[in-house]
């Protein structure tokens, strides 16, 4: 059924069909008026738009809901607890006030859904929690190319080890916490079974209890699902397996910006378990008939939403705390090569060129500088190449979210990779004419099928206004703060209301971590010295040679 419902401030429009929805909503009402709520697949229009709002319920044939009556029979969502001050005692990091309250719910309701969006730190909250309720050890499961990430929040927020979990100790692991006392194990996805299952079931359309899990599963405390949208299908191997992992841990944090991509069903699997779907909803069967009937599979929402936020479920937008948020968030996460036996033979070809050049950078010819720019230059490009596969995994979870990113590269054959990997995006390259690279400006700002703009550091790195997204991606970075700086501020102007997020892709060990640290080094010169970009810029190169040395 099409509803709208009249509030005190504002009006309700359900539409069940997803993309007929978008494109009305989009095509009727302007982005000023017009807020989505993804749990409830709802959108809320201000009360601006009133005459619109009858003239398009007309239109199209909706049908006015009593509001008094949905109250009375759902009443009102309450706020989320907050923590008490001593809690803070046990993090490192300073959290905002809407962290510290997604926390405190965490902790009371112990198996929970946080579907903050991209950028408020799920992550932040996710090792507070398990760290305030000293419930370890803990599991995390997430996407391959957070893996280092995740170790090194652990690090920052809570001052805990962390190991990741990799072939080398594939039998070994669990005397990490058995014996030295490693609290925190991380994995990827599609190594579940490699380190958890010792049995699997030989009929095609098994069950979780058929599968016979390591008994090392029971260790864990906590277990944390980062990206959990990817186990939101209940049929697959993964979200079969982290089901049984799940089942004997105290407490469970599920991850994402996208729990309901499509339509209700998503949500068996989280809700599964966090033990909510038998404990409210009643379990399978009553879900898929009271929340996922008709032609459309979405019925009851508001009572779904209801329901979901006061059990297991929490979630916020930018727009709504904005007001705690700074303007920029860096944020590193680093891969491992997909090429590293080819990055290692390039590398060890610049360090017989340097120590053949000279050694000091004094000594050096203007000749061989430009051919040391080259040879790093070779370098940056096989990083790139090998992180492709953790980017574009990071990338398409951004899609999925229905974001947009903005990503920046140096080379065209990389631009021309992700152009390729990613459809419909869109690029502004050096190779591109200006009339172009205006058309492709002006569809990822304004097209909402266009999430992803593909970006030389050259070419877009002043000028444009990319402002459709609050997301900045590099793969490739320049040579000086002044490159990267203001390749994020394309996002960073007049006209953006969220934050931006700003992703540094770093290869594990490669030249990419001195470059970055090198460039946040003489950021903060920069802030402190009046021009001098130049001079800046040459003493960034000089320091590489002398890393190399």
């Amino acid at each position: 059924m099409q509803t709208i419902t009249e509030r005190a401030d504002h009006f309700e429009i359900i539409i069940p069909d997803r993309r007929v929805m978008q494109d009305l909503m989009i095509h009727h009402f302007p982005s000023e008026v017009r807020k989505f709520d993804p749990v409830s697949r709802v959108y809320k229009i201000d009360k601006s738009a009133e005459q619109k709002v009858r003239w398009f319920a007309d239109k199209f044939r909706f049908q006015f809901v009593d509001s008094a009556t949905q109250e009375r029979q759902w009443g009102e969502i309450p706020p989320l607890p907050d923590l008490e001050m001593d809690e803070l005692q046990y993090i490192k990091r300073k959290m905002f006030p809407f962290q510290r309250t997604g926390v405190a719910f965490s902790l009371d309701k112990k198996k929970v859904m946080c579907g903050d969006d991209m950028g408020l730190g799920k992550t932040t909250q996710a090792i507070a929690t398990a760290t305030i309720a000293n419930a370890f050890p803990v599991l995390v499961i997430c996407p391959s190319s957070l893996k280092y990430n995740w170790q090194e929040e652990w690090e920052v927020v809570a001052g805990k080890k962390s190991i990741v979990l990799n072939d080398s100790v594939r039998r070994t692991w669990p005397n990490y916490w058995r014996v030295m006392n490693v609290p925190v194990f991380i994995t990827n996805y599609e190594s579940l079974r490699k380190f958890f299952v010792a049995k699997m079931p030989k009929e095609k359309n098994y069950k979780v209890a058929d599968i016979e899990f390591a008994e090392t599963i029971k260790m864990f405390k906590t277990v944390i699902f980062d990206e959990a949208h990817r186990i939101k299908e209940w049929t697959t191997q993964q979200s079969k397996f982290a089901m049984g992992i799940a089942a004997f841990a105290e407490r469970v944090e599920l991850l994402s910006g996208t729990f309901v991509v499509n339509k209700p069903k998503d949500l068996i699997v989280p809700l599964s378990i966090t033990g909510a779907l038998s404990k409210e909803f009643g379990g399978f069967k009553n879900f898929m008939n009271t929340y996922c009937a008709g032609r459309t599979g979405a019925s009851n929402l508001s009572e779904l939403n209801y329901k979901l936020r006061t059990s297991c479920f929490y979630m916020r937008f930018k727009k709504d705390v904005l007001t705690d948020l700074p303007d920029k968030i860096r944020q590193k996460v680093y891969c491992d090569l997909s090429n590293q036996a080819e990055y290692d033979r390039a590398e060890n070809n610049l360090r017989q060129f340097l120590l053949e050049a000279g050694k000091s950078s004094e000594q050096v010819t203007k000749a061989m500088r430009a051919e040391m720019m080259v040879q790093i230059g070779v370098l940056k490009k096989i990083s790139a190449k090998g992180k492709l596969d953790d980017a574009l995994e990071y990338i398409q979870d951004v899609i999925a979210n229905d974001d947009k990113i903005v990503v920046f590269v140096h080379h065209k054959e990389i631009a021309m990779i992700l152009k390729e990997k990613l459809e419909g995006s869109v690029t502004v390259t050096g190779e591109d004419v200006i009339e172009q690279r205006q058309e492709n400006v002006k569809r990822f700002q304004s097209d909402p099928i266009c999430q992803v703009i593909i970006c030389s550091i050259a070419a877009a790195g002043v000028g444009l206004t990319l402002t459709a997204s609050s997301k900045v991606a590099f793969i490739e970075m320049g040579w000086s703060p002044k490159d990267q700086d203001q390749a994020e501020d394309r996002c960073h102007r007049i006209g953006q209301k969220d934050n931006v997020q700003a992703i540094y892709f770093i290869g594990k060990g490669t030249i990419d971590e001195r470059i970055y640290e090198i460039i946040d080094e003489k950021r903060r010169i920069v802030k402190a010295v009046t021009g001098g970009t130049h001079e800046v810029e040459t003493s960034i190169f000089d320091d590489i040679i002398k890393l190399f040395k």
